[in-house]
């Protein structure tokens, strides 16, 4: 059974939030033990 192109759109948005949420759990790990002085820090090479 092929899926309507509204379901098919359902999916597809399911799948971009959930991959969107993982990265932005990924990005929270990374960042939550720097604090915001270090976070906005510019550094040179």
């Amino acid at each position: 059974m092929t899926e309507t192109p509204v379901a098919a759109d359902e999916v597809l948005r399911k799948r971009a939030l959930e991959a969107l949420t993982t990265a932005r759990d990924r990005t929270r790990l990374l960042t939550e033990c720097v604090d915001d002085g270090e976070l906005t820090a510019q550094h040179s090479p």
